[in-house]
């Protein structure tokens, strides 16, 4: 219900995200044997924009987790009273399900309440993860499985129970133009009488970027995102408190270039050596005031 779900797709300035794509999903059984697995796992990448905010995106994943478990329980009734009209089935054995569908952080709260031990048993857990992420033995993202699987155990939850939250890597959607229109001037103008080229903007980079950690002009946001990831803040941590101090206009600008992250990714060279570093150029020399 989650795969290309497009009611996933985040919108703003006309430009739209691509729907959620399932990475992983699997059970977490270590060995292979005919028993049912007890835990399974799922990630998937999940884009949006600046008008999309935390509980926005966590509340529409639990409505789809939450209908998700009611096909399932639903499914598992119709068989159930199939084979118990056809005599292949006591009633006794018919289980009641009351599943949970909460957030990491949610998860946390009960596993605080329900162990007195939590606080010391998390900190030894933690810390054994962060030596198998160092080891090179885990990736981070096996690293968040593994401490929702550990904090599900401590938390003594018997019942079935679905756990939403967020896995690094995290790149906020920042829309923080500023005052950028004499910047844009002179790009346009660099380009149009040096290369006969015309300036089009686009008001999103549609893919990872480090200016994600240029500004944050919603604090409260990335705090909620924060308490939700799923690693311990040593492992994985963004100073949304630094970041929000810089809150820097950004333009990105980069030669044209085709697949990407590919054995066949190239660019054009004469953006490299040319176009793009007089446009940088240009650019701070804007900046200094000194003539372009």
């Amino acid at each position: 219900n989650i795969e290309l779900n497009y009611n996933l797709c985040s919108q703003d300035l006309n430009v739209a995200t691509q729907p959620p794509t399932v990475l992983y999903n699997r059970d977490l059984k270590e060995l292979y044997d005919v028993s049912v697995p007890e835990y399974s796992a799922s990630y998937f990448n999940y884009q949006f924009l600046k008008d999309t905010n935390t509980s926005e995106i966590l509340q529409k994943i639990i409505s789809i987790c939450n209908r998700s478990v009611k096909e399932v329980l639903k499914k598992y009734d119709a068989t159930f009273d199939y084979m118990y009209k056809n005599d292949l089935i006591k009633l006794e054995k018919k289980r009641e399900f009351n599943p949970l569908v909460i957030t990491y952080k949610e998860l946390e709260e009960i596993a605080a309440e329900n162990n007195e031990n939590y606080v010391t048993l998390k900190k030894a857990f933690h810390k054994n993860t962060i030596q198998l992420i160092n080891s090179g033995k885990i990736n981070i993202q096996e690293a968040g499985i593994r401490t929702i699987k550990k904090i599900i155990e401590l938390s003594k939850i018997s019942g079935v129970v679905v756990v939403v939250g967020f896995i690094p890597p995290y790149y906020p959607a920042v829309k923080n133009h500023g005052n950028l229109d004499e910047y844009l001037s002179c790009l346009d103008e660099v380009l149009a009488n040096k290369y006969k080229l015309k300036l089009y903007v686009e008001p999103y980079f549609m893919g990872i970027c480090d200016i994600s950690y240029t500004a944050c002009t919603d604090i409260k946001n990335a705090k909620e995102i924060m308490s939700n990831m799923v690693v311990q803040s040593s492992t994985y941590n963004i100073d949304f408190k630094q970041i929000q101090k810089l809150n820097i206009p950004s333009i990105v600008l980069g030669p044209l270039g085709k697949d990407y992250h590919t054995m066949y990714e190239r660019v054009y060279i004469k953006d490299v050596v040319d176009t793009v570093p007089n446009l940088i150029s240009s650019l701070i020399s804007q900046m200094s005031n000194e003539e372009v």
